[in-house]
């Protein structure tokens, strides 16, 4: 029989049970490999029929244009004024799975699955609760967002959702584990996921900054905490060499993840400096044409237009000063040009070029001048445009507001009630509606020639029309199943996410390591999704409308339910943690007082025994 010596402080289990095998795990294992194979069975039915080209010139068509180079070994293809708009790895991953053999959504869904994995694996090395780790792995297995018709088209927006999400929990694995002592293989294993996901990631879409406020959160927050724990269980004078042999295992999966993040962009920028004379990943978020299309539309002539960011009397303007950019009159200033018109439905502007429109306006109009022969030489060409705008601003003939960076210039246009107004509407339908689950059931007819063409480079696509028409027969009569899903999600969504705001704010009061590392995390998240949201909000209400546009959402969407079952678990812990001390201290009334060098931020007795006795073995 045990002596109560011999019993350990559930503090102590929760560090021992980090470098102890799992009791009995082959249950669990199974639990979670039915959960993913139910959860890709329900992805392999919306057929790939929905996913056709003919709805996105420059999106849907130029990822599979892209995968098809790919495949014959011919890096993106001939330069054009599109080859270098959009980054290469979302048409890399078509490649991939065609090449593999399985469908281009499936393979999407195991990304995501194995994102919510390490999501789940985040809950588990905090609280060591099996039930409670499964349960955020099976919510967010099921969400019926990743079985609507916003992630169902052949777009990169589903798959850069979860390569986000991926990023950021392989990173907080990778730091608490260096902060917890666990192997050192498996803090290298998870900043290499981490970092090479983080590629993936900035490879895959343009704004990718808005994820660094949340990684920040999560390193911070860590490290502080981590610290704050080695100062209040070491007595003084204090041992700093476990303080700075866990900084070393920091700083080693910081440099590991950093190192795997930049090879392989600095890669793609060695390969198109190679192949098109120009070390960008992608032209339309860095470089001279973006910067020209800000600068440009800092200009001050006319009467300003919501969503119309370069108006007529602004591109007169500079037609006056710049020779450069008098060569895109004849494009720009065509009343017959379809682009005029691109915002007729959504923002009701019809005789002008609304913010959607009007950088592939000035990129057509330049390669109808004949600048897009090479990516150098557009690059020159906007360059001459930028400066010619700048040196006219200096010396006053223009009339500008302050150079921002490209990315931030925008903020100059936006007010602050439509701004407002568009995130609260954004908000809603993230999270109030199911409007990003609808199912698509309407067939997109294409001609045989494009299904040829999707058929070399995607996986799956029925061989006709009529094949195509099948499949979505089929999906009609299950679309109860996946309606039933959306609809409990609406319900189950709002109320996780109170549970989960209750969740967080208790254990924020009286913060405790190990749980205060599960704060950090949704922390992290919710911050995911504020910055996410806020950037938006800018775009909706200053560039163009996101109707019909859900798919711009998706990423918001995916940290919400990520932090609401995150919230939700942290909520939990500790009202079991409560329960099972409130059991030990009716069995032992020296158990029932509080221990208060558990909390990271009240003071304790310095140099007391009980400081080293109550160190666990993972203090860094």
């Amino acid at each position: 029989m045990n002596s109560p010596r011999d019993v350990p402080h559930p503090e102590h289990r929760r560090a021992l049970a980090i470098s102890r095998p799992f009791r009995k795990p082959v249950a669990w294992i199974a639990a979670i490999a039915l959960t993913s194979m139910v959860s890709v069975l329900l992805r392999s039915q919306i057929p790939l029929s929905t996913l056709t080209p003919r709805a996105g010139r420059f999106d849907d068509s130029l990822m599979v244009r892209g995968a098809g180079y790919l495949e014959r070994g011919q890096w993106l293809g001939p330069f054009d004024l599109l080859t270098l708009s959009k980054g290469p790895s979302y048409p890399m991953f078509i490649a991939l799975t065609d090449k593999i053999g399985i469908s281009l959504k499936v393979g999407e869904q195991l990304t995501y699955l194995l994102a919510a994995l390490c999501l789940a694996g985040c809950v588990w090395v905090v609280t060591h609760r099996r039930a409670l780790s499964f349960a955020v792995y099976f919510v967010l297995a099921f969400d019926p967002v990743k079985f609507g018709e916003v992630d169902g088209r052949i777009l990169r927006d589903g798959w850069s959702s979860s390569l986000a999400l991926l990023f950021f929990a392989s990173f907080f694995l990778a730091l608490y584990g260096a902060l917890t002592r666990v192997r050192i293989v498996w803090v290298i294993a998870f900043s290499l996921l981490s970092g090479l996901s983080g590629a993936a990631f900035l490879l895959c879409r343009e704004e990718g900054a808005w994820l660094v406020p949340s990684l920040a959160v999560v390193a911070l927050g860590l490290c502080l905490s981590g610290f704050l724990k080695w100062r209040r269980r070491t007595p003084v004078p204090r041992d700093t060499s476990p303080l700075f042999r866990n900084g070393m295992r920091v700083g080693l999966a910081l440099v590991i993840t950093v190192v795997a993040l930049y090879a392989p962009i600095a890669g793609v920028k060695l390969k198109n400096q190679e192949v098109y004379g120009s070390a960008l990943t992608n032209d339309m978020s860095a470089g001279w044409i973006f910067r020209a299309y800000a600068d440009w539309s800092r200009v001050k002539a006319g009467t300003p237009r919501r969503y119309v960011p370069i108006s007529r009397t602004q591109r007169q303007a500079v037609y006056q000063i710049s020779p450069a950019a008098r060569q895109l009159m004849p494009t720009l200033e065509d009343p017959h040009n379809g682009s005029l018109s691109g915002g007729c439905t959504t923002v009701k502007v019809c005789d002008d070029f609304t913010g959607g429109w009007m950088i592939w306006a000035m990129r057509s109009g330049a390669a109808n001048a004949g600048h897009f022969g090479s990516e150098s030489e557009a690059q020159a060409y906007f360059h001459q445009i930028s400066d010619d705008i700048s040196r006219a601003c200096n010396r006053g003939s223009l009339l500008c507001a302050d150079r921002l960076p490209a990315a931030l210039q925008p903020l100059q246009r936006a007010s602050l009630r439509p701004w407002l107004r568009s995130l609260a509407d954004l908000s809603r339908t993230v999270a109030l509606t199911s409007d990003l689950a609808t199912l698509q059931t309407l067939p997109m007819g294409i001609t045989p020639a494009e299904r040829e063409v999707i058929k070399q480079s995607v996986s799956g696509v029925p061989a006709s029309q009529a094949a195509q028409n099948n499949e979505l027969q089929t999906l009609k009569s299950r679309s109860w199943l996946f309606q039933g899903l959306s609809e409990f999600y609406l319900l189950l969504l709002p109320l996780m996410l109170v549970l989960a705001l209750i969740g967080t704010v208790a254990a924020l009061r009286r913060p405790r390591w190990p749980g205060i590392a599960l704060s950090v995390l949704s922390v992290g998240l919710s911050v995911g999704v504020v910055t996410h949201l806020l950037l938006l909000a800018l775009i909706n209400s200053s560039e163009f409308v996101f109707i019909g546009a859900g798919r711009y959402m998706l990423p918001a969407r995916v940290f919400l339910l990520a932090f609401a079952v995150v919230g939700c678990a942290q909520l939990i812990d500790g009202v079991r943690a409560k329960g099972q001390t409130g059991s030990r201290s009716a069995k032992d009334p020296d158990q029932s007082r509080p221990r208060q060098d558990d909390c990271l931020f009240e003071p304790s007795a310095k140099g007391h025994p009980r400081d080293v006795a109550s160190a666990s073995p993972d203090h860094p």
